[in-house]
């Protein structure tokens, strides 16, 4: 049974309602309110707990994770509800936070808890909605199946949730909702470790960690498009982070292997957001964008596609239009520290040129553990500079100069910024305050 940080969400199921009791959340440990980072959402956000094991053996355990993970798959799919990400479920587990907590400061509006257990070949799940509002069961359920067909029960069990929440299933998403991806819960979690481990991508030993991973999860499934989509990614981001000896071979793979994904699997929306990405960097801007829209059309749901959108429209200088994903992206991921959505929304107020956003955004990052380094550092000492707050800017200038002396910090923002004045001033600024360059 999850507890969110030792029973964070001791749930007790009584006749009509769960009772919830919970540890204070510490001030310092908590995340920024949703409506801080986010625009609110119309639709219903779930958080999916995993699955106790009744009698705590290794299959069950195995078979608890999967149903879970498939369980997330498929409903982020549908454009009338959300779900988080099972990594910021996990976060959460090492916090205590109460149920109203993690409506006000996530905006969870349903929890979703139950166990199961194997008798034979027969699996067996319970499993109960909450809605954290109330605090009542609006769901309870019991489903059973044979053990060598539990992907019949993970999709009763998807139909019944999304029943459960009253979603509305469009009919271009009704043929699409139970599609797997994959046969192999374990591939999939490969794949989605894979792509934490690529951000930042600061060592290349992360970029062959990660690759070792996606060719994990090809050995475990080699049908399972993701791992093509998850290596086109790792040549990309290469490129982006300037870590690329040769950027063109590099984005010539990562354009090959991203087809090869959607070939395999045209429904995948990571194949298409990969390509996007890969278009991207290669200055084909009208095609990533195009491929990045329909990824965010075939996975809603899933925070990294909805992240890669917002990461195109930055690079290809229509900010504006890239907030919106981007926030969804922290929506549907809010707690796992390692994600880059933090870091880019930053990238993105700078570019708008609203230098205190970027400034708190960093900051938030940087409090959560989240990743960085030179790259968002130099927009940190950027943004304080264009305020005008020089001696902070200094500081954070000479520390870049101490740390990072060989980071082509000029380059770098033009990536992002784009040639012109705002990118001038902003250098012209960083150069006064003492920034060298190699």
């Amino acid at each position: 049974m999850i507890g969110l940080a030792a029973s964070l969400l001791l749930i007790a199921i009584s006749i009509t309602s769960w009772y919830f009791t919970a540890g204070e959340l510490n001030e310092k440990d908590k995340q920024p309110p949703v409506d801080a980072l986010i625009s609110e959402s119309t639709g219903p956000l779930i958080a999916i707990l995993p699955l106790s094991s009744v009698d705590s053996s290794a299959t069950e355990s195995r078979l608890a994770a999967g149903l879970v993970e498939s369980l997330i798959t498929s409903l982020a799919k549908l454009s009338g509800m959300s779900v988080m990400a099972h990594a910021s479920v996990i976060e959460l587990e090492k916090q205590s936070i109460t149920v109203q907590d993690l409506r006000g400061s996530f905006g969870v509006t349903h929890l979703m808890r139950g166990n199961l257990q194997i008798q034979d070949e027969l699996v067996r799940v319970n499993v109960q909605l909450v809605d954290t509002g109330t605090l009542q069961t609006t769901w309870a359920g019991r489903l059973e199946g044979q053990i060598q067909n539990t992907w019949d029960l993970q999709d009763q069990l998807a139909i019944q949730v999304a029943e459960a929440i009253a979603v509305e299933i469009q009919p271009d998403e009704s043929t699409k909702f139970l599609q797997k991806h994959s046969d192999t819960a374990e591939a999939l979690a490969y794949y989605r470790q894979a792509l934490l481990l690529l951000i930042p991508p600061n060592d290349m030993t992360r970029i062959l960690t990660a690759r070792n991973f996606l060719k994990r999860a090809n050995d475990l499934d080699p049908d399972f498009a993701g791992s093509y989509a998850g290596e086109s990614f790792s040549h990309t981001i290469t490129v982006l982070f300037l870590n690329a000896d040769n950027p063109g071979y590099e984005l010539e793979v990562a354009i090959k292997l991203a087809r090869k994904a959607i070939q395999m699997d045209p429904d995948f929306g990571m194949g298409y957001a990969s390509l996007a990405f890969a278009f991207a960097l290669d200055g084909q801007i009208e095609a990533g964008l195009e491929n990045a829209r329909l990824a965010v059309l075939l996975s809603p749901g899933d925070a990294f596609v909805q992240f890669i959108h917002g990461m195109n429209l930055v690079l290809s200088r229509r900010t504006t239009e890239a907030f919106e994903p981007l926030m969804k992206a922290i929506r549907l991921d809010p707690a796992e520290s390692r994600t880059p959505y933090l870091n880019v929304l930053g990238i993105a107020h700078f570019t708008n040129k609203d230098y205190s956003d970027t400034i708190d955004l960093l900051n938030k990052n940087r409090q959560r553990g989240g990743p960085r380094g030179p790259h968002m550092d130099i927009f940190s000492a950027a943004a304080l500079a264009n305020l005008g707050r020089e001696t902070e800017a200094r500081h954070q200038v000479a520390e870049l100069n101490l740390t990072y002396p060989n980071f082509p910090y000029e380059a770098w923002l033009e990536k992002w910024i784009g040639p012109g004045e705002h990118l001038d001033t902003s250098i012209e600024k960083l150069r006064f305050l003492g920034l060298t360059q190699p």
